[in-house]
């Protein structure tokens, strides 16, 4: 799943706007206790900075309502992590 939205150039005149691309992405992780696992990340590319955020759960489903939230509240890049770890803490509570 992929979603892309528009987001201001940082700078003082702010004239133009770069797509801010969203990803949903998996990897297999293993752990001793419980064989091999499928988990699901994020990834979200602007200009030509990407970061990723691993692990962030096993069910995809949960992933994608994430991916869903920073869409439509137009997540900013510069508070991604911040809100993707925020999310995880209050999967866990």
């Amino acid at each position: 799943m992929i979603m892309t939205r528009k987001v201001p150039e940082i700078g003082v005149a702010q004239k133009t706007q770069e797509v801010c691309l969203y990803r949903l992405t998996s990897t297999t992780k293993y752990f001793d206790e419980i064989g091999r696992i499928k988990v699901y990340c994020i990834e979200v590319s602007y200009g030509n900075i990407t970061e990723k955020i691993e692990d962030i759960s096993t069910r995809k489903d949960i992933v994608i309502n994430l991916l869903k939230k920073l869409e439509t509240e137009k997540c900013s890049q510069l508070h991604f992590i911040n809100v993707v770890q925020d999310f995880i803490i209050d999967q866990i509570i």
